[in-house]
């Protein structure tokens, strides 16, 4: 299964080092999502990483097309993947991305009171061509729920965001291998 994580809201002071950790780790993507970021705050983190590793970034950003131009980056949000809230709009945009994050699957980790949204019944219409990546409350715990639908994916975004501190980030990336 591709494993993607998910940075939190504001770039962090140890960010080189959360991303290095997480590629480190095998994990196959590292979507940097920063909405009230500047590109300046983009460029102080991807300019320390090597060209391995950026190789594993994927931008949510205003300025995409200048950024990416610049770093060999994986990809771009909304050119490379797309984020879908529901079985039929996962279906309309499925086949144009490498892959579409479908959420929540789970209770959120992160976010208070947004829970699943979807049934068992539901999760099982999905197919591997759908390339959905399940999004929302993943955690070690709630792993193996996911791991029985076709999902190409998972992908973290609360459950590693709230590490406190290197040492506990790569610990938790290690409850994913079990």
């Amino acid at each position: 299964m591709l494993r993607i994580a998910i940075t939190s809201e504001q770039p962090r002071y140890d960010e080189v080092d959360r991303i290095r950790a997480i590629i480190g780790e095998g994990w196959d993507r590292v979507h940097l999502r920063w909405p009230r970021a500047g590109v300046g705050e983009y460029r102080r983190v991807l300019d320390q990483l090597t060209q391995d590793e950026l190789a594993h970034v994927v931008l949510h950003t205003k300025d995409l097309e200048v950024m990416a131009l610049e770093y060999p980056i994986a990809g771009k949000n909304g050119v490379e993947s797309r984020s879908c809230h529901s079985l039929e709009e996962l279906r309309a945009n499925g086949g144009a991305y490498s892959y579409c994050f479908l959420s929540p699957i789970c209770d959120s980790v992160s976010k208070r009171g947004y829970q699943a949204a979807f049934t068992h019944e539901q999760l099982l219409e999905i197919k591997k061509e759908d390339r959905a990546v399940a999004l929302g409350g993943i955690t070690p715990e709630t792993l193996p729920q996911v791991r029985r639908y076709n999902f190409v994916g998972y992908a973290v975004l609360g459950y590693l965001a709230q590490a406190p501190s290197i040492a506990n980030l790569i610990h938790r990336l290690r409850c994913f291998n079990s």
